[in-house]
């Protein structure tokens, strides 16, 4: 009698700061001869599901899971193109072994949140793009460049730009119904709904641009407050860190019945950039008194006391 064992190995293999790449294989077929995408281990993204590393890259095969960053992560579909996922998003790839070995189509795409853009070529079978309301269908011929945001309150914003746009159409997962997006338009769901359509949206559904604050300035984008891009970093102080400058502090007050003078301010003495210059706490600034002219009584005693004798 012949008995077969099933082993089942969990492998976390870390491949960099920031990566954390999870494998796992239980059982399941060889990988298909063409993978799903490839992710650069150094682009501050999560991967998990059946991979295969090999340098600084980690391969999907049949299924897997992307999580952004803090910066937008690329993954490369081989003989197809890209997809850029935006930071923090968070998607998972599924392929049909089936047809993944003739064209490469076939590709469903689930986004659990944030933003992604395609850029790859359509084949055969359709793409999917799904959201917790939305099945966004990607039909050739052409090229997808379609973008996809996902915000707050179930609103959905599709993009359909490019030279060769495809066949986008949108139907509902819970009430039916189906939108088409035209070439080059920019249309957003709101609330999750086919009904409810803002058909010349004006905020882009892609990746954010590079947020650029200036010193003032009080702008506060939508994607960064929908946790799409990060925060950009305060700008830095005017101090040099390390330097700790001198501190002079001191009271004035001010006698009216006094004639106004001024006042001579001598520099202070030089000393070192961390120590603090201590002044009173209470300084009073007073007119200096004007000499007194002579009087007459002044003038006879100076005129005696030449007379007799004085010198």
């Amino acid at each position: 009698m012949r008995i077969r064992l099933l082993l089942t190995v969990s492998l976390m293999v870390v491949a960099a700061p920031g990566i954390r790449v999870m494998a796992q294989a239980a059982g399941v077929p060889p990988a298909t001869p063409f993978p799903i995408a490839q992710v650069r281990l150094d682009s501050g993204a999560t991967v998990a599901g059946s991979l295969t590393v090999s340098g600084d890259r980690a391969t999907i095969g049949s299924s897997g899971s992307v999580t952004a960053g803090t910066r937008t992560a690329r993954l490369t579909l081989p003989n197809r193109g890209q997809i850029r996922l935006c930071s923090t998003t968070r998607a998972t790839f599924t392929m049909d072994p089936s047809h993944a070995a003739a064209d490469h189509s076939g590709l469903m795409i689930s986004l659990d949140r944030g933003a992604l853009e395609t850029s790859f070529q359509t084949g055969v079978d359709s793409d999917v793009i799904l959201t917790p309301d939305f099945r966004i269908l990607i039909s050739g011929p052409g090229k997808s460049s379609v973008q996809v945001r996902l915000g707050d309150h179930g609103d959905t914003c599709v993009d359909n730009p490019g030279k060769d746009p495809p066949y986008v159409t949108v139907s509902s997962l819970f009430s039916g119904g189906a939108y088409r997006v035209q070439p080059r338009q920019r249309v957003l769901f709101q609330h999750g709904s086919l009904t409810e359509v803002v058909d010349n949206e004006a905020e882009s559904c892609g990746c954010p641009a590079a947020p650029t604050r200036t010193l003032g300035d009080n702008a506060f984008p939508v994607a960064q407050s929908a946790g799409l891009a990060p925060l950009p970093t305060p700008p830095p102080n005017a101090t040099q860190p390390g330097i700790v400058h001198a501190q002079a502090t001191a009271a004035l007050s001010y006698n009216g019945a006094n004639t106004p003078a001024s006042v001579a301010v001598s520099h202070l003495p030089t000393r070192s950039a961390a120590a603090r210059i201590a002044l009173p706490r209470t300084a009073t600034v007073q007119a200096p008194k004007s000499p007194r002219k002579p009087g007459v009584f002044h003038r006879i005693g100076h005129f005696f006391h030449h007379l007799f004798g004085g010198s």
